[in-house]
């Protein structure tokens, strides 16, 4: 970029194990005046003072995560009653 700094954000969804928790440290104390929420997930494309920003995918960690429903068979359920269901997350 244009004005040769670096900047990184940590982006936090619905699906973190860690969504309410208290943050921690780098020597691993936790934060406890700091909570972990949920991020806007709205993309920064300008900086503060509204230059492009550029991003380095080499530098970029994605979390891989998948969403799957468990249901209960239908012939196991009680009569009258629809199967139940439970939906898992699988985070790598």
């Amino acid at each position: 970029p244009a004005t040769n700094k670096h900047q990184s954000k940590n982006y936090v969804d619905a699906t973190d194990p860690h969504l309410g928790l208290p943050a921690v440290d780098d020597s691993g104390r936790e934060l406890n005046d700091q909570i972990i929420n949920i991020t806007s997930s709205v993309y920064p494309t300008k900086d503060n003072d509204q230059n492009p920003l550029e991003t380095e995918f080499g530098l970029s960690t994605f979390k891989d995560h998948q969403t799957m429903v468990l249901q209960e068979m239908p012939e196991k359920a009680p009569m009258g009653q629809l199967p139940r269901s439970i939906e898992l997350i699988l985070d790598d």
